[in-house]
C-alpha cells in the first residue's frame, strides 16, 4: 500500500538524525561486542528511536517506568526472532525494571505482513497483555506463519477472529505496521532480529545469559559494554 509523500517525510524523521547526532552515536557502538561463547555480535550504531517510542501502535511490555528499554525489530517467521521469543519472556519474567518494545519488520514473506497486521489489530482491540500473549504464540508456534495460521491461535487464546478480521482492514491498523517497517528501512535496519539498547543496534540472538548481561551493563555505565577493571 503506497504512502503519501508528505507522509513519508514525517514518518523518515522517526529514523533519520543529524550528522553531529551520527557521530555521537557512532562513538557509542562497542564493535567488539561478544556473546557468552566468545563469539563476536555484530552491531552498528542505532539510529534515533525517540520519535518511534512516542509513534502509536506499538506493542510495549515490562516496567512502566523502565531504567532499560529494548528494541526489537522482527518478523514472525524469522527462526532466529522464534529462537529469541522464550529468552527475551524469561528476561522481561527475571527482571521488573526493563521495558520491550516490539517493532513489526516483515520482510520475509506475504504471510509475515499478514501476521503483523493481525497482531497490530489485536493490540488495537484487546490492548497489550493479550498482544504479546498472541504474539508470543505465533513466534512459539511450528511451521509457517501466515494471516490463517493468526487467525487459529487467536481463536485457542479466545479472541475473536472475525473482529480481529474486520479491524486489519482498518487504515489506521495498517499504517502502524507501515510505520514501523519504515523506520526499519531508512534506519538500514535489515535483518531480524535486530535489538537496540542503550543507541547501538545488534543483529541476532545472542542468548539469554548476553541479554541480562548487557542489561547490567547499562545500568552500571550507560553502554553494552562497560570498561575498566571489574566491569564486563
Amino acid at each position: 500500500m503506497n504512502i503519501r509523500p508528505d507522509r513519508r517525510r514525517v514518518i523518515a524523521g522517526l529514523a533519520t538524525v543529524s550528522l553531529i547526532g551520527t557521530c555521537r552515536m557512532a562513538a557509542a557502538a562497542a564493535p567488539s561486542l561478544t556473546a557468552a561463547d566468545g563469539s563476536p555480535i555484530r552491531n552498528s550504531s542505532a539510529p534515533d528511536t525517540r520519535r518511534l517510542l512516542e509513534a502509536p501502535g506499538l506493542l510495549a511490555v515490562g516496567a512502566k517506568d523502565p531504567d532499560v528499554t529494548i528494541v526489537e525489530l522482527f518478523d514472525y517467521n524469522c527462526g532466529y526472532c522464534k529462537q529469541a521469543a522464550a529468552g527475551i519472556d524469561e528476561l522481561l519474567q527475571g527482571d521488573g525494571r526493563v521495558r520491550l518494545v516490539l517493532v513489526n519488520n516483515p520482510i520475509l514473506s506475504d504471510g509475515s505482513a499478514r501476521a503483523a497486521v493481525a497482531q497490530a489489530a489485536v493490540l488495537a482491540l484487546y490492548g497489550a497483555a493479550p498482544a504479546y500473549q498472541f504474539h508470543q504464540a505465533l513466534l512459539l508456534s511450528h511451521g509457517q506463519v501466515d494471516e490463517r495460521r493468526a487467525f487459529e491461535i487467536a481463536q485457542s487464546l479466545g479472541l475473536d477472529s472475525a473482529r480481529i478480521a474486520k479491524a486489519m482492514t482498518d487504515p489506521k491498523v495498517i499504517s502502524y505496521v507501515q510505520d514501523q517497517k519504515l523506520f526499519a528501512s531508512e534506519g538500514r535496519l535489515r535483518a531480524t532480529p535486530t535489538f537496540i539498547m542503550a543507541r547501538v543496534a545488534f543483529i541476532g540472538w545472542p542468548g539469554v545469559a548476553t541479554m541480562f548481561r548487557f542489561v547490567a551493563a547499562v545500568r552500571r555505565c550507560g553502554s553494552l559494554q562497560c570498561s575498566g577493571a571489574g566491569q564486563n
